[in-house]
């Protein structure tokens, strides 16, 4: 049956699922507070430099993958969603230079490094987890074929449940070593201890299976996205903050939008609030990071 849905927001997230539900036949408006869509993900211009924001990486290529492969499953035989979006990934050479304290090294980390006999060790024993963080990753939680990748990765963890505890549980493991790996968890704003250990198994899975960036830069995914979705059939209004969400309708400053669902692409705490609740206490977080890069 088709129904009317409105998505909240026009994240990566909110892009992605208007685009495959309307894609499935159902009526879908997003509305987004900004004036552009991408969420954390946008394109700007400074001092005549065109910069993307928020993510620099793509880690886990499958997600984007399987998001294609069902966009072309679930509508009727037409232009393929590689076509629609123009996403193409580039692998790049290496996943980044760490530089801590007197040492620096590349990851993977080269041959005749200090760190290299340790990183080795601890790549081959969590490299090979890619594929099933990304059944975690795309995969409904109550769905029983989630049950072999949840075995696999507590099998590695055991009880050292967060990236603190597990890096802490390997003695072989040199304390520099353990920070960089640690520094990963930074991607989520959380320290180590707050964070669940397939953090740390991360940075070898993007030293095996490698990290990409979109040609064109990484705000080409956001653009792809919004495309797919516009060839679905998806309204997006943007400079239109969602103010409040009751049953059967969302509205926003100018307008309500009848909806038999509402699916949020917002933050917890903000969804709380448009529903009338009161919102929790702000978290304090840390800061993912900041790179620069010199010509």
């Amino acid at each position: 049956m088709t129904s009317r849905i409105v998505v909240i927001g026009a994240g990566l997230g909110g892009l992605a699922t208007s685009a495959l539900l309307a894609r499935a036949g159902h009526h879908v408006t997003v509305l987004e507070g900004q004036d552009w869509v991408g969420g954390k993900s946008r394109r700007i211009e400074v001092a005549g430099q065109r910069i993307d924001t928020g993510p620099s990486l793509v880690t886990f290529p499958d997600v984007l993958e399987q998001i294609l492969d069902t966009y072309d499953q679930v509508g009727p035989p037409a232009e393929k969603a590689r076509d629609i979006a123009g996403i193409t990934l580039e692998r790049l050479p290496e996943v980044g230079r760490y530089y801590f304290k007197d040492q620096q090294a590349n990851l993977p980390v080269e041959p005749g490094h200090p760190w290299h006999e340790s990183w080795s060790r601890f790549e081959k024993e969590n490299g090979q987890l890619g594929p099933a963080i990304t059944n975690l990753l795309t995969t409904d939680p109550t769905d029983p074929g989630i049950l072999g990748a949840v075995l696999r990765l507590l099998s590695r963890y055991g009880t050292k449940l967060t990236t603190q505890a597990y890096l802490d549980s390997l003695s072989w493991m040199p304390d520099d070593v353990k920070d960089v790996v640690a520094i990963h968890t930074l991607n989520a704003g959380v320290a180590p201890n707050q964070t669940l250990a397939l953090y740390a198994s991360m940075a070898a899975v993007m030293s095996s299976d490698g990290v990409f960036v979109p040609q064109g830069g990484v705000y080409e995914i956001a653009k792809g996205l919004e495309a797919l979705a516009l060839h679905a059939g998806v309204t997006i209004h943007t400079s239109e903050p969602a103010v409040s969400v009751k049953k059967g309708l969302v509205t926003t400053e100018r307008a309500s939008y009848p909806a038999d669902h509402v699916v949020s692409a917002l933050d917890g705490g903000i969804l709380e609030s448009l529903l009338g609740k009161q919102a929790p206490a702000p978290k304090v977080l840390s800061c993912s990071g900041v790179a620069m890069r010199t010509s």
